[in-house]
């Protein structure tokens, strides 16, 4: 989706736009619906309107810079807030409380206004430009270019907190249940409540009408709301756990258990609820989930509550979680990071007093699939933790403010607080000044394709200019002013000279040239829209335009300015009924910008670029869904080779391939091609085998999984092209013919693989994944289930392919060929250098093209093994093994090691202490011992390959003895814990 983009720098930097392509392309129309400002913006504590402390923007997901900081006048009075690029909370200065927003480009005051005392504590929330504070009932004020307007101010307490969804205010006494307007805080309804009033936020109760008999109902959910009372599980209850597992608190303090009644376990639920307080009739109670957890802290603690069956269990949780997908993850009192699963069963990801160095728990927030919890953050998927800021001492949630931003409160000091804006390094660099109303509206748009005589570049640049051919190779482009200058072939996507192609590269930059031009287009058409609605008071209509505006790339200062044009005032009558016209108005735009992405797809495939034509027709879908129309489309621009040219739904498979083929710079290979000569003639590979040719591979799958194949392409080519950075120094390797190409075979299963019995003898180790051929330059592979990644050292087929890919590169490439034989000393170099590789690129995605992550598994496992005594030893005999020796080591899983920096335990076999003791060894050499450990590295790697290896493998590192290496590698490794 557009706000992937905002991160593309570093990826083409690297020369990786391959996992870039595949999360802009991939941005499908389900996965647009979902992207509601509610989905993406902390418009209030615990993130949207069911409090589940999530967010859809793209988390700031490698080692983060600091952005810029805000000294602020005192302690925090709230927890902050973002909308449209902007932080608000409420703090402290000397005896006054002030309600502050900053802009979160640059850390500059947008506004600032005294609300009340500074011995009270407040929530904020904001709806459309309007910042609401608990602050002696509830006020509203809106932000304008100059500041905060007066506002508006209701008179009815908000005790129990708010919610804000809508346009709408629910806010909650002991008493009543309230629903104002965010706008102008016009009270919009009251309800008595007959058993309390609300809870922790969410609104829970018997309403009473007046005069009526009591029901039992959640006063404040609208029609169409009422789904999310069917979430699985509970999340928080603000409730004392005693020594038996009961709750000691009364029962009103449950919040979120999300449960109906009717539901078969809803007398489980009661059971103990009546146990727990005889007092309380829990059929009163509603409830919705996700929710909000109480407070934290020891006179309030919380715990999470699942009902399985007829069973209902507590797990104790002492800080805010986040849900996602069925299970909340959150810290416990004793300091365990615990994740719950929607059946109630929960597991341990981290034990109490063994967090990241320098790690402090705290509330969660989640941004994508990235826990962060103030000052670090994991991967709740893949475990990985992903970074720490040592020196931030939080004294807020970190909370989404842009797409690659989080914010959070740093108690910097006894006395002392900031503002912190953590960024992803790829974020451009903050701007000196807010921009202006007029320079936010008139950004520049980007240059249509059309017409164009010049080059588009491999990351999507227009450069127009006349284009020259060169006998050598490069592309000369002469512009209507200044010096020609030459370009790499590889770096062309295509060149057009009097509108003829005169080369053609890889498709993706001419399909994001298109794409950058279109949906900029788009979000300036349904940003006029929005303004237009704005000014006639049609606040819903202008919601859902602003929102279509900025899911195509509206930036935030912008949006800033709809919200305000509507902050503060009162929707216009007849609403409703206003807004069919805008209706027919936005059908119309998006039928008009459908037809430009039809047109550009034609472009394209009018220029030879069949899969960046299919990409524009999925683009188009975007704008206006007709998915027969498409497919229709699609299998007219479906080439040649494309295996399922003749079936009916030829169209469909061809879109959803087309990401996989822009991702990877790959084409499907011809039927008649000569490359299929060399599989044809085996068995196992006759029928059902699809083939691709990227840049540097030759594929032959035996699967056809386009979600398996797809990043096998892409992890395939980008570990190569990463390998060509590491050891040629960016320069590409030069590829003359599919000779020069490394040739790659998936298997479909496991059995295949272990069956298959290359010409020149040998097979596949029965404990492997996939492993390199020399003698027929062939990598092989196969798509393993879920337990046999687990017995692949719990490796994804992607981490394998990457390892076996290094081997390959390694050998065939850069040392031409391998002389050593299964006695030559100083194995440790082939394995070392693959599993240094492997673990380092599957952090480029979001770290660039580096490989100096000191946090992943290799290093990781071998500091704790370090620690632990269980090192390969002596160091020095280690050096020396020979391959016959590391096959001999055995494989038997024996030794637990618990990671620090992935949040996973591990059995490790002696070849698997090789694996990554080899791999942190390339890596202290490599980026600890200076220029002179590298070449020495790259010495004992060349001298390996050559035959040339000898005993004593310490010497040739430059060390005078085996223990003095010894001694300054353990001491690497101590360092690392």
């Amino acid at each position: 989706m557009v706000r992937v983009q905002t991160l593309r720098t570093s990826l083409f930097t690297a020369g990786l736009a391959l996992a870039l392509a595949q999360a802009t392309i991939a941005g499908a129309p389900d996965a647009l619906a979902e992207d509601t400002v509610a989905a993406r913006e902390w418009e209030q504590e615990g993130g949207g309107p069911d409090h589940a402390c999530t967010s859809t923007m793209v988390p700031v997901a490698g080692p983060p810079i600091v952005a810029w900081t805000q000294a602020l006048p005192g302690p925090i009075l709230s927890e902050p807030v973002a909308s449209n690029g902007v932080v608000y909370l409420v703090v402290a200065n000397k005896d006054n409380a002030e309600l502050v927003a900053y802009r979160a480009a640059d850390g500059t005051r947008a506004a600032t206004r005294v609300i009340g005392s500074s011995f009270s504590t407040f929530r904020v929330a904001v709806s459309r430009g309007v910042a609401i504070v608990n602050a002696d009932g509830v006020r509203g004020f809106p932000l304008r270019a100059d500041g905060f307007a007066l506002g508006w101010r209701s008179p009815t307490p908000a005790t129990n907190g708010m919610v804000v969804q809508d346009g709408v205010i629910f806010a909650g006494s002991p008493k009543s249940i309230i629903r104002l307007s965010a706008s102008n805080g016009k009270m919009l309804e009251e309800r008595i409540c007959v058993g309390g009033g609300s809870i922790g936020g969410i609104v829970l109760c018997d309403v009473s009408e007046p005069g009526g008999a009591a029901e039992s109902q959640i006063s404040y959910v609208r029609d169409g709301y009422k789904e999310r009372v069917t979430a699985r599980f509970a999340v928080t209850a603000r409730a004392a756990i005693n020594a038996k597992g009961g709750i000691d608190d009364p029962i009103e303090h449950l919040t979120d258990l999300v449960l109906t009644p009717g539901d078969a376990r809803w007398e489980a639920f009661v059971r103990v609820t009546k146990r727990a307080n005889p007092y309380i009739d829990p059929s009163a109670l509603f409830v919705l989930g996700p929710g909000y957890p109480a407070a934290s802290g020891p006179d309030a603690p919380s715990a999470v509550i699942s009902v399985s069956g007829r069973d209902v269990s507590l797990c104790s949780i002492a800080t805010r979680p986040a849900v996602a997908d069925g299970r909340i993850h959150g810290f416990n009192a004793q300091g365990a990071l615990i994740a719950v699963e929607a059946d109630g069963t929960y597991y341990t990801l981290i034990e109490p007093g063994t967090l990241p160095k320098g790690a402090r728990m705290g509330p969660a927030t989640l941004v994508g699939t990235v826990l962060c919890f103030g000052n670090w953050a994991v991967d709740k998927d893949s475990k990985r933790v992903l970074w720490t800021v040592p020196e931030i001492d939080p004294a807020s949630p970190a909370i989404p403010v842009a797409d690659g931003r989080l914010v959070v409160v740093d108690a910097d000091g006894p006395a002392t607080f900031r503002l912190v804006c953590l960024a992803d390094p790829s974020v451009a660099a903050p701007p000196t000044a807010a921009p202006s109303a007029a320079a936010s509206a008139a950004a520049p748009r980007p240059p249509s394709p059309d017409g164009l005589d010049g080059l588009i570049l491999a990351d999507g640049t227009i450069v127009a200019g006349q284009v020259e051919k060169l006998p050598t190779g490069p592309l000369r482009l002469t512009p209507t002013s200044g010096p020609a200058r030459e370009f790499a072939v590889d770096a062309v996507s295509v060149a057009l000279a009097k509108g003829a192609v005169v080369h053609r590269g890889e498709q993706f930059g001419a399909f994001d040239a298109w794409d950058e031009r279109l949906r900029a287009e788009a979000a300036d058409v349904f940003e006029g829209l929005a303004r237009k609605a704005a000014s006639e008071r049609l606040f819903a209509t202008t919601r859902r335009l602003a929102e279509a505006a900025k899911s195509f790339g509206l930036d935030d200062a912008r949006s800033r300015q709809i919200d305000s044009a509507m902050a503060g005032f009162t929707e216009a009558a007849n609403a409703a009924a206003k807004d069919l016209r805008y209706v027919k108005l936005e059908d119309e735009a998006r039928t008009k910008l459908r037809g430009q992405a039809l047109a550009a797809s034609a472009w394209l495939a009018d220029r030879g670029l069949p899969a960046a034509a299919a990409a524009a027709i999925q683009l188009a879908e975007r704008f206006r869904s007709d998915a027969a129309d498409s497919e229709t489309r699609a299998a007219g621009l479906v080439p040649p080779s494309f295996p399922w040219k003749s079936e009916r739904d030829a169209g469909a498979r061809w879109i959803r391939w087309s990401g996989a083929i822009l991702a990877s710079g790959a084409e499907f290979i011809p039927p008649d091609d000569a490359a299929w000569g060399r599989i044809r003639g085996e068995q196992a590979w006759r029928l059902g085998t699809i083939g691709f040719r990227t840049r540097n591979l030759l594929l032959f799958s035996r699967c056809q999984d386009v979600d398996v194949v797809g990043p096998c392409l892409r992890n395939g080519e980008g570990a190569i092209r990463a390998l060509d950075e590491l050891f040629r120094g960016g320069v590409a390797s030069a590829i003359r013919n599919d000779a020069d190409r490394l040739e790659v075979r998936v298997h479909a299963n496991r059995e295949e693989y272990l069956a298959e019995r290359p010409p020149t003898g040998g097979g596949a180790i029965g404990w492997s994944a996939g492993y390199y051929s020399p003698g027929e330059n062939v990598s092989r592979f196969y798509v393993p289930t879920g337990a046999e990644t687990e017995a692949a050292r719990g490796r994804s087929l992607f981490k394998v392919l990457t390892h076996e890919l290094t081997h390959h590169y390694v050998e065939r490439r850069w040392t031409g060929g391998d002389r050593s034989g299964g006695r030559s000393p100083g194995y440790w170099v082939v394995e070392g250098i693959a599993e240094f590789v492997e673990d380092q690129t599957v952090e480029m995605g979001r770290r660039g093209l580096r490989f100096d992550d000191t946090t992943v598994e290799s290093l990781d496992s071998s500091a704790q093994l370090e620690a632990a005594g269980l090192l390969l030893r002596p160091v020095g005999r280690f050096l020396d093994l020979s391959y016959g020796e590391f096959v001999a080591l055995g494989d038997t899983p024996e030794y637990e090691v618990k990671l620090r920096n992935t949040l996973v335990t591990y059995k490790l076999s002696k070849i698997s202490i090789f694996y990554r003791e080899s791999a942190a060894l390339v890596f202290w050499l490599m980026h600890r011992r200076g220029p002179e450990g590298r070449a020495a590295l790259l010495g004992a790697i060349r001298d390996y390959y050559a035959g040339k290896a000898r005993p004593g493998g310490w010497a040739a590192l430059g060390f005078k003895d085996a223990e003095s290496f010894e001694r300054e590698f353990r001491a690497f490794l101590k360092s690392l814990r």
